[in-house]
């Protein structure tokens, strides 16, 4: 004599079986690509990161962007920063006055963090500052940015300030309509997330991550003791 089972029972327990096997492969396929992170950076494959106490257990590294001062310094500065961003409008000054007061003893590297969703125009200045650079003009143009930080939104900026920059404009204007630079851009982006970067600016000094308008006694303050360990 057959006993009877409703059809439902079995449905919902064979559909309970495929959330299961496949909460499974996702857990898998997370371990796998952590592993291959893990070993990438064992290895050397990603040189981009190095080991650190923070929560994401990774810092940026120098990369290929520009930079002001000696690689190698005894502290080095690693700036995830927004174009269209008016707190890191005002680090650059304390930066600069801070550059001064510690010759030879920074490395100082800026690293792209546009803030797409409140800052429309950080990621197009962004590339156009890469292009910038590929002229050899980076900081020129990187002031510029900030000077006319409010007039980004004009059709055209981008270009006349690399007229006033003494850019080759015919080259400027192909690399950035291009978007040659877009992926570097995505790329310190990227990293600026894996390393745990939420706003602009936020440095890493030697490693250790600090977030926000600095004064420059503030910068005298980490960077002495940065000293002092080195």
């Amino acid at each position: 004599m057959s006993i009877y089972r409703p059809w439902y029972k079995s449905f919902w327990k064979i559909l309970a079986l495929i959330v299961v096997l496949g909460v499974l492969l996702i857990g898998v396929a997370f371990l796998a690509m952590v592993y291959s992170e893990v070993q990438k950076i064992r290895t050397g494959e990603t040189s981009n990161y190095t080991a650190n106490d923070s929560v994401t257990g990774f810092t940026p590294g120098r990369n290929d962007d520009p930079y002001i001062g000696i690689p190698g310094a005894p502290v080095e500065i690693i700036a995830f920063e927004d174009f269209q961003c008016p707190f890191c409008q005002q680090a650059a000054p304390i930066m600069n006055q801070v550059l001064l007061k510690y010759p030879n003893k920074i490395l100082f590297v800026y690293r792209d963090f546009p803030l797409d969703s409140i800052h429309p125009y950080a990621r197009p200045a962004a590339m156009a500052a890469e292009c910038a650079d590929e002229q050899g003009s980076f900081w020129e143009y990187h002031d510029l940015l900030f000077e006319n930080q409010n007039q980004l939104s004009q059709f055209g900026i981008f270009s006349s300030l690399a007229a006033e920059a003494g850019l080759d404009t015919t080259r400027f204007e192909t690399c950035l309509d291009s978007e040659q630079f877009a992926d570097e851009v995505e790329q310190d982006y990227n990293e600026g997330l894996l390393s745990g970067v939420t706003s602009t600016p936020t440095y890493f000094i030697n490693g250790q991550k600090v977030e926000g308008l600095l004064t420059v006694d503030s910068w005298g303050t980490i960077i002495e003791a940065a000293l002092e360990s080195y």
